[in-house]
């Protein structure tokens, strides 16, 4: 088992900042104080039998922007809500796309075929994450909830490592998540509108690799 802690801060950090005036997007920089991430890692391999490991991976990280007293309002934020004059405080808003959890669990099997050039083999591969934001304004409507994927490989491997043929399914259960979102209110529709990207992983799908050693 291998155990990392971290703790890393970047100073006078530039992001890009939106703003929308009389409908119209304004872009430009930003400045940000202190962005501070600290956690720990978390790495571990069990051979179960001669044939069957598992390892399993976590992480936890605890991510913050510090120090941004200038960050641009959300299309439709309020003044309760912390708008004023198009900017707001965001110190100690949890940065994009950082999941304070994150597990992976590789389950692997070796078929052994004493009497064939080559040998069988399995894995199953769950990975699962908590809940990200997309966005270092806060927005509350660009976030993704927790969600787990699992992937499934079968194939044959040649025991003179010169070829391997694999058969998979990614993603077996369709889980469905966004890899990034953007507010569109304001931009190209009246009102609150959500764009998101899909990629193909979001998705179940299944298919054979093939690869030779030349």
């Amino acid at each position: 088992m291998n155990a990392t802690a971290f703790y890393t801060t970047y100073d006078d950090f530039q992001v890009q900042r939106t703003e929308f005036i009389d409908g119209v997007a304004v872009f430009g920089l930003n400045n940000v104080g202190e962005l501070e991430t600290q956690g720990v890692e978390l790495e571990s391999l069990a051979l179960l039998s001669e044939n069957v490991s598992l390892s399993l991976n976590a992480s936890y990280v605890d991510s913050s922007a510090n120090d941004y007293d200038g960050a641009a309002c959300w299309p439709g934020q309020t003044e309760a809500e912390g708008c004023v004059a198009r900017l707001q405080d965001v110190d100690g808003g949890k940065l994009p796309i950082s999941p304070e959890w994150k597990y992976t669990a590789m389950l692997n099997y070796t078929v052994p075929f004493d009497s064939m050039p080559f040998n069988g083999f399995a894995n199953v591969i769950y990975t699962w994450q908590d809940d990200v934001i997309f966005t270092i304004n806060q927005d509350p409507s660009l976030t993704q909830d927790s969600y787990g994927v699992a992937n499934l490989r079968l194939g044959l491997n040649d025991k003179d490592e010169r070829y391997r043929l694999t058969f998979f399914v990614n993603n077996i259960f369709d889980e469905t998540y966004a890899s990034s979102k953007a507010n569109l209110g304001n931009v190209f529709f009246p009102g609150p509108v959500i764009g998101q990207a899909l990629t193909r992983n979001a998705q179940r799908y299944a298919g054979v690799q093939a690869r030779y050693n030349f």
